[in-house]
């Protein structure tokens, strides 16, 4: 990484206008938690290369400032950045996370008029349309949200994530059978797009079919093994063994959701909370300790900018910890899917292996499980932007 950085300031500093450089050098930065540093970069990029300005400059140095809580300054180069050079403002990008950014903290009618000028300069943005559709639904404005998803979907026929929103929205306002058809749709037109198959395996639990909820999970597992989206599969498909008393199979599909991710609190709770229920007490307080140690590291990686992203298998236990046995007992195949070249064939061997423990756990019975609570509820949400408070800017002062 030093040297990275060393070959960056040499080569900005034998051509100062070398906007790649500048950006390369700041999102470098920026991974290292260094925010001040990288939106100094950035900035320092833009005065650079005013000649030729280079939207993803302006971008991430709005996004760095949004991360650090400058939403004003962001606010500001966002505006600089749409004014700069006609290749700067007709950055779709540039506009669309102006959007995002607005979509948190400013207001309404900001967030259409930003989301309008991304479709302006690229009418058939993906991107766009979903985080728009997705911004519209959580508004509670349903129309217009069905609408830019079709009109996305139409756009974009091979984009699963649209999709994925759109059939949230339908099974949220009661049309299941819609959903259903959306979510099929998007599996098929991206067989590796993991929460769609998530999506619909959670649809197949609520409305009772845990057979075919199963088949799906085991698909979306498939779909990526070594991604840190699988781990709401496996802790999807934890709650729904749990509810089927399958209490051995269900500790190691969480085990396997908190590695995973290890910093998804829904994983941790819902294997804490289904402890509780067994009378596991101690083994439910240790589950939550290690949650609430995931959690500060995320905090205190957030407010140092070095995001959330952490290696899969990365999790460790004390061997004298009460949950070590259940680590160590899926760990032989966590290794496996994940550090070897054949991943979707070790992916299948340990779903093949968790259908055969659950035919084993329904032989020998289990321990009647208690009232559920939130604890052990699905993480199916769908990410977005979140309702828009007062900003400190309107449409009117950012119009042509």
């Amino acid at each position: 990484v030093g040297r990275a950085m060393k070959l960056y300031e040499g080569a900005v500093t034998a051509k100062s206008s070398h906007a790649a450089a500048w950006h390369g050098w700041g999102l470098l930065e920026k991974r290292q938690g260094n925010l001040r540093r990288a939106a100094d970069i950035f900035t320092k990029g833009i005065r650079n290369t005013e000649d030729a300005a280079n939207p993803y400059l302006y971008q991430s140095l709005g996004l760095v400032l949004e991360q650090m809580g400058s939403i004003d300054e962001a606010r500001q180069w966002y505006m600089r950045g749409t004014k700069a050079s006609p290749l700067v403002s007709n950055s779709d990008a540039l506009w669309h996370t102006w959007a995002k950014m607005e979509g948190k903290h400013g207001n309404a009618d900001v967030v259409r008029y930003l989301y309008q000028k991304a479709l302006a300069v690229n009418p058939k943005s993906r991107y766009t349309y979903l985080s728009w559709g997705v911004w519209e639904k959580e508004q509670g404005n349903y129309e217009k949200a069905e609408q830019l998803f079709k009109d996305g979907h139409k756009l974009n026929p091979r984009d699963a994530a649209i999709l994925q929103a759109w059939a949230l929205l339908e099974y949220e306002i009661g049309n299941v059978t819609r959903a259903r058809e959306l979510l099929q749709k998007g599996t098929e037109a991206d067989a590796k797009h993991i929460p769609a198959w998530q999506a619909w395996g959670v649809l197949e639990y609520l409305e009772g079919d845990y057979t075919m909820a199963r088949k799906l999970f085991q698909q979306g597992v498939w779909a990526g093994p070594n991604s840190r989206d699988v781990s709401r599969v496996f802790q999807a498909w934890a709650v729904l063994e749990k509810r089927e008393k399958n209490y051995n199979l269900a500790r190691t599909l969480f085990s396997c959701a908190v590695k995973a991710d290890s910093k998804s609190e829904a994983s941790w709770l819902a294997w804490a909370q289904m402890e509780d229920d067994l009378g596991l007490n101690a083994r439910a307080d240790e589950l939550r300790q290690y949650n609430q140690v995931e959690q500060q590291k995320m905090e205190m990686s957030a407010a140092m900018g070095a995001g959330a992203a952490t290696s899969l298998g990365s999790l460790t236990v004390s061997p004298d910890s009460v949950l070590a046995p259940i680590f160590r007992g899926v760990q032989s195949w966590i290794n496996k899917q994940f550090n070897t070249e054949d991943k979707e064939k070790a992916a299948k061997s340990a779903s093949e292996a968790a259908a055969a423990a659950a035919m084993d756990s329904k032989k020998t019975g289990g321990i009647p499980a208690a009232t559920s609570t939130n604890g052990g509820e699905i993480d199916q949400s769908a990410k977005g932007s979140s309702a828009a408070g007062a900003g400190g800017v309107n449409a009117n002062s950012i119009r042509d």
